[in-house]
């Protein structure tokens, strides 16, 4: 099983809150409060623009760990391949805490990055880029939510899907953690209230629209659950243990699980299974994986130890 690997890093500078947090509830306790920034000034100073263009290897890419081989087919190596740096994006800082990107979504001519903090805050946010002129990408929104954590991001029709977690209040209706918090945008601003979609599981791991369903996996005491998208009533659910991640393609469908690393494929009309394998690999508990497919080859992010 061919392995891929899509690594975005964002550097690490941190900036202070100048408001009076000792009038504000604890971070990650609130109820799911949303923090929206559209300020040019100061968005643009989380960002660097090289003056000249910059060249990167695989190798050169920044970051704590990549916890995984590069394997291309052909006999391709990681010496084939070169990055061009266009930006250097410092990630959101709320009240001294400072997030990390999970996820990253391409539609058009805009990014959306999904935040979550390391740890057992609810902390996450929302980055939306535009990127139509390459060589000067720009910050268009930022969004803070306290009390949540995202760990994947789709956009679809004015629409943000993010799926994550949120901390769970007594007076809430929350079933589980799991949730997909929908965000409807125009004009690249958030506009209206948020729409939170309870999902099974202790964490949403990923979320994907294809025609006119949501999907969604999810963690701990979670697995695939397919909703309507227009009415957003639950279709169907199959149970699945530390689902993390899918990805359609043409006739079919791929869920992966961890721990160790499984992929099976369905079909698109009745959902049913068609097949699975076990690569093995992805042992490392509660982490990310992205799937891939394209073209009737499964693309798993599974560690040295796969096969």
């Amino acid at each position: 099983m061919q392995s891929k690997i899509i690594v975005a890093c964002l550097s690490g500078l941190i900036f202070l809150n100048a408001c009076h947090e000792e009038s504000l509830p604890p971070v990650g306790q609130a109820h799911k409060a949303v923090i929206t920034n559209y300020s040019k000034q100061e968005l643009s100073s989380r960002m660097r623009l090289p003056q000249y263009e910059e060249m990167m290897s695989f190798y050169d890419v920044p970051g704590q760990s990549v916890n995984a081989r590069l394997q291309q087919p052909h006999e391709a190596s990681a010496e084939n391949y070169a990055f061009v740096l266009r930006a250097e994006v410092a990630p959101p800082v709320y009240r001294q805490h400072t997030l990390r990107a999970s996820h990253v979504n391409i539609s058009g001519n805009r990014a959306f990055v999904a935040y979550n903090t390391e740890g057992e805050l609810y902390l996450g946010g929302l980055d939306v880029f535009d990127i139509s002129q390459i060589q000067a990408p720009a910050l268009l929104a930022q969004v803070i939510v306290d009390g949540a954590d995202f760990s994947a991001v789709t956009y679809h029709n004015n629409k943000i899907y993010l799926a994550g977690a949120q901390v769970l209040q007594e007076d809430d209706t929350l079933k589980s953690p799991a949730i997909v918090e929908i965000l409807a945008i125009e004009n690249d601003q958030i506009v209206g209230e948020p729409v939170k979609l309870d999902v099974a599981g202790f964490t949403a791991t990923d979320v994907k629209v294809h025609n006119d369903k949501l999907y969604v996996t999810s963690g701990t005491n979670g697995g695939l659950s397919i909703y309507d998208l227009t009415t957003l009533a639950l279709l169907e659910y199959k149970p699945m243990d530390d689902a993390r991640s899918l990805a359609f393609d043409q006739d079919e469908f791929v869920v992966m699980q961890g721990m160790p690393a499984r992929v099976s494929t369905y079909s698109h009309s009745s959902h049913a299974q068609l097949q699975s394998y076990t690569p093995g690999g992805a042992n490392i508990a509660e982490s990310k994986s992205i799937v891939d497919i394209k073209d009737q080859l499964i693309y798993v992010p599974a560690e040295t130890d796969s096969r």
